[in-house]
Protein backbone atom coordinates (compact mmCIF):
# COMPACT_ATOMS: atom_id res chain seq x y z
CA UNK A 1 0.00 0.00 0.00
CA UNK A 2 1.43 3.46 -0.77
CA UNK A 3 0.96 5.65 1.91
CA UNK A 4 1.26 9.79 1.76
CA UNK A 5 4.48 9.18 3.10
CA UNK A 6 5.56 8.13 0.11
CA UNK A 7 4.53 10.85 -2.11
CA UNK A 8 4.67 13.85 -0.06
CA UNK A 9 7.26 16.59 -0.01
CA UNK A 10 9.07 16.35 3.13
CA UNK A 11 9.48 19.58 5.21
CA UNK A 12 7.39 22.27 3.47
CA UNK A 13 8.11 25.76 3.65
CA UNK A 14 5.40 27.48 4.87
CA UNK A 15 4.12 31.16 4.14
CA UNK A 16 3.33 33.31 7.24
CA UNK A 17 0.24 34.84 7.61
CA UNK A 18 0.98 37.90 7.83
CA UNK A 19 3.31 38.28 4.12
CA UNK A 20 2.08 39.44 1.25
CA UNK A 21 0.96 37.83 -1.88
CA UNK A 22 4.00 39.32 -3.68
CA UNK A 23 5.74 37.66 -1.30
CA UNK A 24 4.08 34.35 -1.33
CA UNK A 25 4.22 34.52 -5.27
CA UNK A 26 7.83 34.95 -5.02
CA UNK A 27 8.78 32.39 -2.24
CA UNK A 28 6.56 29.57 -5.05
CA UNK A 29 9.13 31.15 -7.81
CA UNK A 30 11.68 30.44 -6.00
CA UNK A 31 10.59 27.08 -4.72
CA UNK A 32 8.60 26.15 -7.74
CA UNK A 33 6.08 25.41 -6.59
CA UNK A 34 2.33 26.35 -7.06
CA UNK A 35 0.59 26.26 -3.02
CA UNK A 36 2.51 26.66 0.37
CA UNK A 37 0.85 25.81 3.49
CA UNK A 38 -0.18 29.29 5.68
CA UNK A 39 1.53 29.50 8.90
CA UNK A 40 -0.12 31.51 11.85
CA UNK A 41 2.19 33.57 14.24
CA UNK A 42 1.05 30.34 16.63
CA UNK A 43 3.10 28.23 13.87
CA UNK A 44 -0.22 26.21 13.18
CA UNK A 45 -1.12 25.52 10.24
CA UNK A 46 -4.51 27.78 9.05
CA UNK A 47 -4.84 27.44 5.41
CA UNK A 48 -3.23 26.60 1.54
CA UNK A 49 -2.44 29.54 -0.56
CA UNK A 50 -2.15 28.17 -4.69
CA UNK A 51 -1.13 30.41 -7.35
CA UNK A 52 -4.57 29.85 -8.65
CA UNK A 53 -5.93 31.76 -5.11
CA UNK A 54 -3.74 34.56 -5.86
CA UNK A 55 -4.74 35.23 -9.65
CA UNK A 56 -8.75 34.45 -9.05
CA UNK A 57 -9.61 36.16 -5.45
CA UNK A 58 -6.75 38.41 -5.48
CA UNK A 59 -6.09 39.44 -8.94
CA UNK A 60 -9.04 38.99 -10.50
CA UNK A 61 -10.93 41.13 -7.53
CA UNK A 62 -8.36 44.14 -8.29
CA UNK A 63 -6.96 43.40 -4.62
CA UNK A 64 -3.39 45.06 -4.23
CA UNK A 65 -1.14 41.81 -3.67
CA UNK A 66 1.50 44.02 -1.95
CA UNK A 67 -1.05 45.12 0.47
CA UNK A 68 -3.12 41.41 0.26
CA UNK A 69 -1.65 38.96 2.77
CA UNK A 70 -1.84 35.17 2.60
CA UNK A 71 -4.28 34.98 6.13
CA UNK A 72 -6.88 36.78 3.61
CA UNK A 73 -7.41 33.78 1.28
CA UNK A 74 -7.33 31.29 3.96
CA UNK A 75 -11.12 30.09 3.91
CA UNK A 76 -12.12 27.60 6.53
CA UNK A 77 -10.71 24.57 8.66
CA UNK A 78 -7.59 22.88 6.44
CA UNK A 79 -7.95 19.98 4.71
CA UNK A 80 -5.22 17.63 5.95
CA UNK A 81 -4.41 13.88 5.60
CA UNK A 82 -2.41 11.20 7.82
CA UNK A 83 1.31 10.43 6.86
CA UNK A 84 1.29 7.34 7.68
CA UNK A 85 -2.49 6.38 7.64
CA UNK A 86 -4.51 7.49 4.29
CA UNK A 87 -3.28 5.49 0.91
CA UNK A 88 -3.08 7.16 -2.13
CA UNK A 89 -6.89 6.19 -2.54
CA UNK A 90 -8.04 7.93 0.31
CA UNK A 91 -5.89 10.80 -0.26
CA UNK A 92 -7.47 10.90 -3.79
CA UNK A 93 -10.79 10.90 -2.42
CA UNK A 94 -10.51 13.65 0.33
CA UNK A 95 -8.94 16.01 -2.25
CA UNK A 96 -11.69 15.04 -4.96
CA UNK A 97 -14.44 15.20 -2.21
CA UNK A 98 -12.86 18.85 -1.11
CA UNK A 99 -11.86 20.26 -4.64
CA UNK A 100 -8.28 20.97 -3.57
CA UNK A 101 -5.38 19.82 -5.45
CA UNK A 102 -2.67 19.73 -2.66
CA UNK A 103 -3.15 19.07 0.64
CA UNK A 104 -0.49 18.86 3.87
CA UNK A 105 0.17 15.51 5.46
CA UNK A 106 0.74 15.41 9.08
CA UNK A 107 3.08 13.05 11.09
CA UNK A 108 4.03 13.15 15.09
CA UNK A 109 6.78 15.53 14.13
CA UNK A 110 6.29 17.53 10.58
CA UNK A 111 3.79 18.86 8.30
CA UNK A 112 4.26 18.05 4.14
CA UNK A 113 2.62 18.61 1.38
CA UNK A 114 0.62 15.71 -0.69
CA UNK A 115 -0.40 15.91 -4.04
CA UNK A 116 -1.18 13.28 -6.31
CA UNK A 117 2.02 13.43 -8.86
CA UNK A 118 5.78 13.18 -7.60
CA UNK A 119 7.42 15.58 -6.22
CA UNK A 120 11.12 16.68 -4.92
CA UNK A 121 11.94 17.60 -1.32
CA UNK A 122 12.34 21.22 -0.23
CA UNK A 123 14.93 21.71 2.12
CA UNK A 124 13.36 23.21 5.77
CA UNK A 125 12.64 22.24 9.18
CA UNK A 126 9.69 22.09 10.94
CA UNK A 127 9.34 21.94 14.64
CA UNK A 128 7.71 18.88 15.97
CA UNK A 129 3.97 18.30 16.64
CA UNK A 130 1.54 19.60 13.64
CA UNK A 131 3.37 23.14 13.57
CA UNK A 132 5.04 24.62 10.12
CA UNK A 133 7.84 26.66 10.00
CA UNK A 134 9.13 29.09 7.97
CA UNK A 135 12.80 30.09 6.85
Amino acid sequence: MTTARDIMTPHAECVNADESLVQAAQKMARLEVGSLPICGPDHRLKGILTDRDIVIKALAQGKDPSSCTASELAQGKPVTIGADDDDTHEILRTMAEHKVRACPSSTDTTWSASSPWPTSPRPCPTPPSATCSTP
